[in-house]
C-alpha cells in the first residue's frame, strides 16, 4: 500500500474544513490528529480504498461498519477488530464517516454525498463530470 495523506475537500464559511477524506494508508500507520479534531468540529469524513486504515488508525471506524477494497479487508479486518468490514460494499455511509471500496467506487459515495440532504456543495471536492451521452 501507498502512503498516507490527508486533505480538505472546502473550506466552511469560518475557514474550517467542511469536508475531509484520506487517501492511501500504511499498515502501522500513526492516527491523524487533523482528522480527529476535524470529525470532533462535526466535520464528515470520507475515505477511497485502503484509506480506511488511516480512518481505523485514528480510531474514527471503531464500532462502526467499514468497507475498503477486497484485496484489503482481510488486512483491516485483522488490524483493526473493532470496525464491522464489509467487503461486499461500494460505500458505507455511517453518517459522520464514509468509507468507499475503490477509486471507482468514490464515485458511487460522491453522488450519494451530493444527492444527500445533509451535503452541501462545499463537501463535493471532486465531482463527477457531467454525463454528455445522447
Amino acid at each position: 500500500m501507498g502512503g498516507g495523506r490527508t486533505g480538505t475537500g472546502g473550506r466552511a464559511t469560518d475557514g474550517r474544513p467542511s469536508a475531509v477524506r484520506a487517501c492511501g494508508a500504511v499498515r502501522g500507520v500513526r492516527p491523524r490528529p487533523a482528522l480527529r479534531g476535524a470529525h470532533r468540529r462535526g466535520t464528515r469524513i470520507a475515505s477511497v480504498c485502503s484509506g480506511a486504515f488511516v480512518l481505523a488508525a485514528a480510531g474514527l471506524l471503531d464500532e462502526r461498519k467499514a468497507t475498503t477494497h477486497w484485496m484489503h479487508a482481510d488486512d483491516l479486518r485483522r488490524g483493526y477488530p473493532r470496525v464491522t468490514v464489509d467487503e461486499r460494499a461500494l460505500y458505507i455511509d455511517e453518517g459522520d464517516v464514509l468509507t468507499s471500496a475503490g477509486t471507482a467506487a468514490r464515485i458511487d459515495m460522491c453522488l450519494a454525498l451530493h444527492s444527500s440532504s445533509r451535503a452541501s456543495s462545499a463537501e463535493m471536492a471532486e465531482p463527477a463530470a457531467p454525463h454528455r451521452g445522447s
